[in-house]
Order: C-alpha cells, then structure tokens, then sequence
C-alpha cells in the first residue's frame, strides 16, 4: 500500500484522551524483524514525549527494537501479544 506520507515520517493525532503517534513504514520493510529506521523514530518521540508509559501492540513493520528502547529509557512497556511471531526464530506465514 502506498502512503500519502514520505517513509519514517511520523504523525501525531488524539484518540479520546489519548496522544497516538504513527510512523509511515513503507510496505517494502514490512516484515522487518529489526527496523533500525523505525527505532530512530520512537527515540525521537521518546525524548520529545518523554513518557512514563508505552502501549505497544501490531508491532509487525515495526521490529522488536522499541521494546528494548523503552527500557533503556526508562519507559514502563505493556505489550499486547497478538501473536508471536516476532518471539520465534523462524518466520510463520499463513
């Protein structure tokens, strides 16, 4: 799918009461285990936001690096498995 927005550009919006942020992974880098360009973008927001708490769900195109960047921030992290794919060292497809 083709995005309106340039690649690792991210968006800010609210849902509710709660401050959402989207990075445009394009499609090309979407089954990435690791995505070093994405980590760059949730340090990014991490220093902006500086947050005492991360919600991280759908991590597929993202890569599992958030997670060890929350921590080393010092970012409580709550993750929702939707499935395991990206705790396997094999891929899975359907």
């Amino acid at each position: 799918m083709k995005s309106w927005l340039p690649p690792y550009s991210v968006i800010r919006y609210e849902y509710g009461k709660v401050t959402v942020f989207g990075v445009a992974v394009p499609s090309e880098d979407a089954a990435a285990h690791e995505n070093p360009r994405f980590d760059e973008a949730v340090k990014d927001i991490i220093k902006l936001v500086q947050p005492d708490i991360a919600h991280i769900h759908c991590i597929q195109s993202m890569g599992v690096g958030m997670v060890d960047i929350c921590r080393e921030a010092g970012v409580k992290t709550l993750v929702t498995l939707h499935d395991a794919w990206w705790i396997l060292s094999e891929p899975v497809h359907a």
